[in-house]
């Protein structure tokens, strides 16, 4: 494996018919406006601790996707190794389970509109306005409900101008991203048109030993158009087509997996690949239609979305190019997702409130493949793993074994949500919200195997988790769930600079149905979150202090662990286990001279289990036992660290200078045993990380070019 720093040359042109720009001195920190509570609030006047990104903030540290976000967010922690597969933990409660029986624990959303599976949340950003991460459960505000937070990335909507640009980014291991935007007034003041378009490609960035590409490379490409409608003065209606597209190296191992034991004998074949045709594919379709209209009392919202999206990642399992050690898996997913909300939101001289109804419909398939060569299947039962009853039958050697396991998945969601703030005083205001949810889901499983022997008994290829009667047949099973969440908040404003708040608020995700066990599902996981902290501007808003801390218990927790029953070959099984953690955030900003602006961003987490009995793998025996993990961390990290330096030098009639640095800090992971054997009991840590980011740029004094290294 080889690590390099990454160099970036971006070049930025763009054009404008309004005014020309002169560089402005910056002499007081700047507002942040956010709609998190669906109406535009300074960000230091709302009681819910938040992130905000805007355009400027995720091009200046060249952030391109949410997996670059979280070293600027703590607590938030995104794994975008799998761009099909990503992982997103919000104060340690994520969802690590990428069946399609499962629904994430951090709800994402773009332009509104909840985007259900992990397959299609990890989208390059293009020609974004910014992104607002709200940490702890959210279901009151937003059409979906949230255990952990969410994450809102809102797009930029056309305006009344002709405008335009264009960026391209070139950089090591042949880098080259370009994105372009142009806008323009079909009908003036009336009918108003944008579209955006991105390609990006990168070779990969690890050595494949085995020859071949190498991994991690990048090849992407979206594109986006947005057409938005005045009718008249109190109603707009703006539809968006959104298209995305991932072709790439799929991820693969380090070492040999876990199936295997350490003594396979000599090496007699090796090959020089690790998975044949390892691709990382997603195809994606969205279209979004949002009409606004304002009455006299209220304004009104009505979402309509649907979105359709495929994907396939075929990768290495075993890590080494050795013939008998060769074991591949392919994941592939079709979904479909169609969603109505309306939403009303309105204000008098002591109330804002929202309230709304959604419903979404979802339906999925997916198929997990696993293949491996004879000779890796002989390698096994020869050292007396879960296939010893015929370990004297070796299989002829060079021919694929393969086993499928399909899914299919119906599920409905329909809600009910209200939040109302209530302004007691021009100091006090209480805020209560309320939240009644039904999910049901439909779920189905089928085994597929390839017996490449009649003679042999279908026992010995057979799953333990299907019966030999479910074999290429379809297994279904059905439930529901209700749930009603509330959350309420007391906020004081005690001067102009400073605002303190203390709220309690539950959350819920849908229960499910594992993929790889059949008829089996899990409860609902819900989460009860306690929270206080303050926020503060000082000297003239040259100093910006904010800080929070926080209780939660988690019920239900829903977890995947590798299990192995029996004799049986392992599985990956979701289980459900109870948690607690205790911690906080602290964020400074401060302007110390004009055109110098520094911060400091702080997370603390102390996470841990209260309940989880799994079965823990005893590899020397290839037996297993229930053990309960109370106590034990969750696969977290205690502390999250960034500084930050801003400087702008102003070169007059030739334009100006601006530097960035910064540098973010996430400390080692403690794993329990469940989660060693998730990740193939390689180590029982993850070390801490270490990321800094430097960037230099000259702008013309119009702001209309940009060259950046």
């Amino acid at each position: 494996m080889r690590l390099n720093l990454t160099t970036i040359v971006v070049i930025t042109c763009s054009v404008i018919t309004s005014p020309k720009l002169k560089a402005e001195q910056l002499t007081k920190l700047e507002d942040i406006v956010i709609t998190s509570q669906r109406r535009e609030e300074l960000l230091q006047n709302v009681p819910i601790t938040i992130n905000s990104f805007n355009k400027e903030f995720i091009r200046i540290t060249g952030s391109q996707t949410l997996a670059d976000i979280d070293n600027y967010s703590p607590a938030l922690e995104v794994d975008g190794a799998s761009i099909t597969q990503p992982i997103f933990k919000m104060r340690g409660i994520g969802t690590t389970d990428f069946g399609i029986g499962t629904d994430p624990s951090v709800s994402i959303y773009q332009d509104d509109v909840y985007i259900g599976r992990s397959g299609n949340a990890l989208l390059q950003f293009t020609d974004i306005e910014r992104v607002e991460v709200l940490k702890g459960p959210q279901g009151t505000l937003f059409g979906r409900n949230s255990a952990a937070g969410a994450i809102q990335i809102i797009t930029q909507k056309p305006s009344n101008e002709i405008s335009g640009w264009l960026r391209a980014r070139f950089g090591n291991y042949d880098k080259k991203l370009v994105e372009g935007v142009a806008n323009t007034p079909i009908i003036k003041d009336q009918l108003l048109l944008r579209v955006n378009a991105l390609y990006n490609s990168r070779d990969g960035i690890v050595d494949n030993a085995d020859g071949g590409d190498d991994f991690s490379d990048e090849g992407y490409q979206a594109a986006r158009a947005s057409l938005l409608w005045y009718a008249n003065d109190t109603t707009q209606l703006r539809y968006t087509f959104d298209f995305n597209h991932v072709n790439q190296q799929g991820p693969t191992a380090i070492g040999l997996n876990s199936i295997l034991s350490p003594n396979q004998g000599d090496v007699t074949k090796a090959i020089s690949n690790d998975a044949v045709n390892a691709k990382e594919k997603r195809t994606l379709h969205a279209h979004t239609l949002n009409l606004q209209h304002d009455f006299s009392m209220a304004s009104m919202t009505w979402i309509s979305s649907y979105r359709q999206f495929n994907t396939k990642n075929r990768e290495d399992e075993d890590g080494v190019g050795k013939r008998y050690a060769y074991l591949d898996s392919e994941n592939s997913e079709s979904n479909q997702q169609f969603s109505q909300e309306i939403r009303f939101n309105g204000n008098t001289d002591h109330f804002d409130w929202v309230g709304g109804l959604i419903y979404a419909y979802e339906k999925g398939e997916q198929t997990l493949n696993v293949s491996t060569y004879t000779n890796a299947f002989n390698a096994a039962v020869q050292n007396s793993l879960p296939f010893a009853p015929i370990a004297n039958v070796p299989l002829p050697d060079d021919l694929i074994w393969t086993e499928a396991i399909q899914n299919k998945l119906t599920s409905q969601s329909m809600a009910a949500f209200a939040d109302i703030t209530w302004s007691v005083t021009q100091q006090l205001k209480l805020t209560f919200g309320v939240r009644h949810t039904r999910d049901k889901k439909r779920f189905s499983w089928k085994n597929l195997s390839n017996n490449l022997f009649p003679n042999i008994p279908d026992q010995i290829f057979q799953s333990p988790a299907y019966p030999l009667a479910s074999k290429n047949q379809w297994l279904n099973s059905s439930k529901s769930w209700n749930d009603t969440s509330p959350r309420a908040v007391v906020s004081y404003q005690w001067n102009k600079q400073l605002m303190s708040f203390f709220s309690y608020s539950q959350g819920y995700k849908a229960g499910g149905f594992n993929s790889q066990q059949q008829q089996s599902s899990f409860e609902p996981e819900t989460v009860e979150n306690f929270e206080g902290g303050i926020k503060s501007s000082w000297f003239d808003q040259r100093l910006l202090l904010n800080a929070s801390i926080f209780h939660y218990q988690y019920d239900n927790k829903q977890d995947i662990s590798f299990e192995q029953q029996g004799t049986g070959p392992g599985r990956f099984v979701t289980r459900t286990g109870n948690a607690e953690a205790n911690g906080g955030e602290f964020e400074l900003r401060w302007l110390p001279i004009d055109n110098l602006q520094l911060g400091i961003n702080y997370g603390y987490l102390d996470a841990n289990w209260t309940k989880r009995v799994v079965s823990i793998i005893n590899y020397n025996t290839a037996t297993s036992q229930l053990t309960d993990l109370a106590g034990h961390p969750l696969m977290t990290p205690k502390h999250h660290a960034l500084a930050t330096l801003d400087y702008n030098y102003s070169l007059k009639d030739y334009g100006s200078l601006a530097f960035h640095l910064d540098h973010s800090l996430t400390s080692k992971r403690q794993f329990t045993p469940a989660d060693a054997d998730y990740y193939f009991n390689y180590h029982n840590r993850d070390s801490a990380h270490h990321y800094t980011n430097q960037r230099l740029s000259w702008s013309d004094r119009e702001k209309h070019y940009q060259v950046a290294v």
